[in-house]
């Protein structure tokens, strides 16, 4: 998969995004015969190109395993993550663009591939991914056909053969779209994620950038991350809200006849939930929370008439300074705020009545 630009034409490629002379593959030392790495005869200078992401770029960086004649350099059995998990101890959350600490990883290092911590200040990244029969290369298509990929700043072709295209960050949530549950070839990479950068290698196979523009260039822009999702992966239809049954003349509501009828002491209400009567106070009741040895947490009746009215933080599921009736609060302790099913239940055991026939 080799998409060029996002505009389908071919770009001269290079190794950095950025204007600045960057160093490249042509500064090169022998390699110590002692060192050989998977039957290469040159190896990068991994370090300046890092240096060039960090400094010129602005992007943060840190050092990624790599891979040689034995596997990993972490000599483990990796699987497909071999070359491109992180080497620091904490991964992209090491990322920096401080020039001194990416010198001295490198230099402990020289080998490491690089890593791109995506999101700001890094870019954002779509990565297609053909591996595995991946639709990375359909999904791609789709979006350049709808215009979506527009003001790319960055075109990388991967080792497996599909493509990252980086953008200037959007304050945009990583994710993998689907469609009917099935995978799409597409990760979107953004903030806490990363990728591996050019020319980072693995087992010989290389990321190469075919694709530049400066991050200035008046074509560079941000990725419409919702407009690609609502493509992709388009959100249900919302169903049309049912019409409201018209209430029969004489009709009672559960919520209403339980209003009338329930007692804030009940087991239904105040008296199941562990609350405990401390005394009135003129037409007031007052109440402790569970939990309280002390003191009142709430009243009922009083000057704000029928209502129970909490006046602490501490008492869920009840919010403080909120007064709610006895209907909100049976809701609350037993259907967990869901008042048609509340209703339901209460018509189920005998609350509300049907209007009177003619």
């Amino acid at each position: 998969m080799n998409p060029g630009n996002a505009e389908g034409r071919p770009r001269q490629s290079g190794p950095v995004i950025s204007e600045s002379s960057v160093a490249t593959e042509s500064k090169v030392t022998q390699r110590p015969a002692a060192a050989p790495q998977s039957g290469l005869d040159l190896v990068v200078d991994m370090e300046s190109i890092a240096l060039q992401y960090a400094v010129f770029a602005g992007w943060p960086v840190f050092p990624v395993h790599w891979t040689d004649e034995h596997g990993c350099s972490c000599r483990k059995d990796c699987g497909r993550d071999a070359g491109k998990h992180p080497r620091t101890p904490h991964g992209v959350l090491d990322a920096t663009t401080d020039a001194a600490q990416v010198a001295a990883w490198w230099q402990e290092w020289p080998l490491a591939n690089i890593g791109i911590a995506t999101g700001a200040p890094g870019p954002d990244v779509l990565d297609f991914d053909v591996k595995n029969g991946g639709l990375g290369m359909e999904t791609y298509q789709r979006l350049r056909a709808a215009g979506l990929l527009r003001g790319v700043q960055a075109t990388v072709t991967t080792p497996s053969g599909g493509c990252h295209l980086y953008f200037p960050a959007g304050g945009h949530r990583s994710g993998a779209p689907k469609a009917d549950g099935k995978a799409l070839g597409l990760d979107i990479q953004c903030q806490g994620k990363y990728v591996l950068a050019p020319p980072s290698r693995i087992f010989g196979r290389k990321y190469r950038l075919t694709g530049k523009r400066h991050r200035q260039h008046p074509a560079v822009h941000a990725a419409d991350i919702p407009a690609i999702l609502q493509l992709l992966s388009p959100a249900p239809p919302v169903p049309a809200p049912r019409p409201a049954r018209e209430r029969q003349p004489g009709e009672i509501s559960p919520g209403d006849d339980f209003e009338a009828r329930a007692d804030w002491a009940d087991q239904m209400l105040l008296g199941g939930a562990g609350w405990t009567f401390v005394r009135q106070r003129g037409a007031a009741l007052q109440w402790r929370r569970p939990g309280k040895d002390g003191g009142k947490s709430a009243l009922t009746g009083g000057d704000r008439g029928d209502l129970f009215s909490v006046f602490t933080s501490e008492a869920p599921p009840f919010d403080k300074d909120v007064s709610y009736s006895k209907f909100a609060v049976y809701t609350l302790l037993h259907h967990g705020g869901d008042f048609s099913a509340a209703a339901r239940e209460l018509r189920r055991i005998g609350y509300g009545s049907v209007g009177a026939v003619s």
